[in-house]
């Protein structure tokens, strides 16, 4: 399987890793994250828009885990506190087009946005999917 195209080049993801609550998550098998940007449009007399303007850029992603790691992250949680009230903080992704040269996408300020799990019958594996409340991102 190729890896993503970044400036052309075919790379493949090397690593991430972060701590929450103590718990270092490693153990990632998706990651997502995007941006998007809001245009307004402004208007003169006529029925036409006459120019753009930029308005709010949204950041999103999430990361896919395995249960048991969901699980470990939970019991460690201290008392009356949810897995999003842990500090944000700042997750390097690192991709390798050959190895050794590494591309890094920084997300900044993350923070967890809640879980939900979605297992069915014959499921041998489960896994948590758990959506990123990211303040922004640098290519």
């Amino acid at each position: 399987m190729e890896g993503i195209r970044i400036n052309g080049l075919a790379v493949a993801w090397a690593n991430m890793s972060f701590p929450i609550y103590g718990i270092v998550v490693s153990e990632i098998s998706e990651v997502e994250y995007s941006y998007s940007d809001e245009f307004l449009k402004y208007y003169g007399k006529g029925r036409k828009a006459i120019k753009r303007g930029r308005s709010k850029e949204d950041c999103t992603g999430s990361i896919t885990i395995s249960i048991e790691l969901y699980n470990a992250i939970m019991a460690a949680i201290p008392k009356g506190k949810k897995i999003g009230d842990a500090q944000g903080q700042n997750i390097p992704i690192v991709y390798s087009e050959d190895g050794v040269t590494q591309i890094i996408h920084l997300l900044k300020d993350v923070r967890f946005a809640g879980a939900g799990i979605s297992t069915k019958s014959g499921d041998g594996f489960i896994d948590v999917k758990i959506p990123l409340s990211i303040m922004d991102i640098v290519y």
